[in-house]
């Protein structure tokens, strides 16, 4: 019997695969642009740090009604991360940033 990926078809499934996809490819190039190493061990911690940021980012855009596709997914993941490795003495400079407004605000809503 093929064991059929039902799972794999439904369409918030996929959605949700590209959103973490571009995330992804974002922060590859994000550590690139920093010319921070893929060995350091900084990277762990930063990023579930970065993560617990972006799910509170994530459903408070959901619950305004904040429309949020996966180039803003990817923004807000990286304007996370940024913050992130900002608070750990390592600076990244603004235009390293993401520079939407809409999240910048949504960053200062959901940081207090």
């Amino acid at each position: 019997m093929i064991d059929q990926d039902e799972w794999g078809r439904d369409p918030s499934v996929q959605t949700m695969r590209k959103v973490f996809s571009s995330i992804e490819r974002a922060q590859h190039l994000f550590f690139l642009q920093l010319q921070v190493s893929f060995f350091d061990e900084r990277i762990r911690r930063w990023r579930e740090r970065a993560l617990t940021i972006f799910e509170k980012m994530w459903d408070y855009a959901a619950q305004k009604g904040i429309p949020m596709d996966q180039e803003s997914a990817s923004d807000i993941y990286i304007f996370a991360l940024a913050r992130v490795i900002n608070s750990d003495n390592v600076n990244v400079s603004d235009d390293k940033f993401p520079q939407d407004t809409k999240i910048k605000k949504i960053f200062m809503e959901t940081s207090t």
